[in-house]
């Protein structure tokens, strides 16, 4: 469930892209009034402040003082508050805590570890730290694959299973060979798996195998490699799609290994 800060976070952005008066004020808080209009339950005056200094920290609002009134100064989206506005029900790495909430509501079971490190990619993305970012993302991308492939062992066969154990468990091996090693072994049963999965597959898995050998063999490593704002953007992006992919392979695997077992 997405919490009351994230919810109300989500509508001081959307109530400051749309066309009414932002003025700070002097004595009439109208940026609160234009919320508290939308929001439908009570409200607290320094829960809209809060939330502005918050947005402005992350460079998503500015005050525009081109008026000699202070009260007469407005509360403006920035260029990046703006992309955020414009984001409703997608992954918006320039709202990270809208991102957090969305990905907790389509996965209510993630890991929380995956969520730890996601959190600190975000943080990193809103400090401009883009190599941080890419070596964050590819920490929870091992780990969403360490689940997965935890899940994915128990619906092999037990000879399968153990030699997929092999690659999977070994610690000298690293997260990209095992991922080629599950990616090879889950083509092979492509045909024992639904249609939700099966289609676009290979995209969605190639995706993943993009991410971790960017992140953790170039971005991770001592390389020089650069990571542009544009690329970590859409690293966000594609990270949290692919992430709900991965955990519709979990759910199934978990299923069927349930029903052979009971």
């Amino acid at each position: 469930m997405i919490s009351r800060r994230a919810r109300l976070r989500r509508l001081v952005i959307e109530t400051l892209a749309a066309p009414s008066d932002h003025r700070l004020g002097h004595g009439v808080h109208y940026l609160f009034e234009a919320a508290q209009a939308k929001w439908g339950e009570p409200l607290s005056g320094l829960e809209v402040m809060e939330l502005l200094w918050g947005l402005l920290s992350e460079g998503l609002v500015f005050i525009d003082y081109g008026q000699s009134a202070p009260e007469n100064w407005r509360w403006v989206l920035s260029e990046l508050g703006r992309r955020a506005a414009k984001s409703e029900g997608e992954y918006e790495p320039d709202d990270a805590e809208g991102y957090l909430a969305r990905l907790r509501q389509r996965l209510p079971d993630v890991d929380e570890r995956i969520l730890i490190y996601a959190a600190e990619g975000l943080r990193s993305y809103g400090a401009r730290c883009y190599l941080a970012c890419a070596v964050m993302l590819g920490v929870a991308s091992e780990r969403a694959f360490q689940v997965l492939g935890e899940a994915f062992a128990t619906w092999l066969s037990n000879e399968e299973s153990t030699r997929f154990r092999a690659s999977f468990e070994n610690p000298r091996q690293n997260y990209l060979a095992k991922f080629v090693e599950f990616r090879k072994r889950v083509e092979a049963h492509k045909p024992q798996l639904p249609a939700e999965l099966t289609d676009n597959m290979s995209l969605s898995l190639d995706s993943v195998l993009d991410l971790l050998r960017v992140t953790r063999n170039e971005a991770g490593h001592p390389t020089g490699r650069q990571v542009r704002e544009e690329d970590a953007y859409v690293n966000l992006q594609m990270f949290a799609r692919y992430l709900e992919t991965l955990y519709a392979f979990r759910r199934f695997f978990q299923k069927a290994h349930a029903r052979m077992t009971s």
